[in-house]
């Protein structure tokens, strides 16, 4: 699970947060291209976008679902249930300022994933807390494979 506060969004800019598999995200050794695609707009990845609150995974023009969109000022969470089950599904949720918005099982290809965050202006400022201090979303019981 990881935090990004959103602290500025550049003019008619967006932001994205999301996931993508590790293989994917080395830029030595994977094809995440760091221009012109936003998470969930390439294979292996899932991102919210913060324009329109759509969910993609891994095409640009195709939504899988869609939640509230966020600006400057949000607090957005992503986070990773995993279950050793073998179908290969991990639990993915999403939080907004402290509260839980969406869950849903998504697969990955069954590669180890991360998280990822995009944004398409250079003037987008973001702060990312991955535990070193408390998250806003405390309530990690609401989550579960269930």
């Amino acid at each position: 699970y990881f935090e990004t506060q959103i602290l500025s969004i550049g003019q008619e800019g967006m932001a994205a947060v999301g996931l993508t598999t590790i293989d994917q995200a080395y830029i030595g050794n994977g094809t995440f291209r760091l221009s012109d695609e936003l998470p969930g707009w390439q294979r292996d990845s899932f991102g919210w976008h913060s324009d329109d609150g759509g969910l993609y995974l891994a095409k640009s023009n195709e939504k899988v679902d869609k939640v509230a969109p966020f600006a400057q000022g949000a607090v957005v969470g992503v986070g990773i249930c995993c279950e050793n089950t073998g179908d290969l599904k991990n639990l993915v949720f999403l939080t907004l300022n402290g509260m839980l918005v969406w869950k849903n099982k998504l697969s990955m290809n069954g590669n180890p994933i991360q998280g990822l965050i995009g944004c398409d202006r250079s003037d987008t400022n973001f702060v990312v807390n991955t535990g070193q201090f408390p998250f806003m979303f405390s309530d990690f019981n609401r989550v579960s494979l269930l």
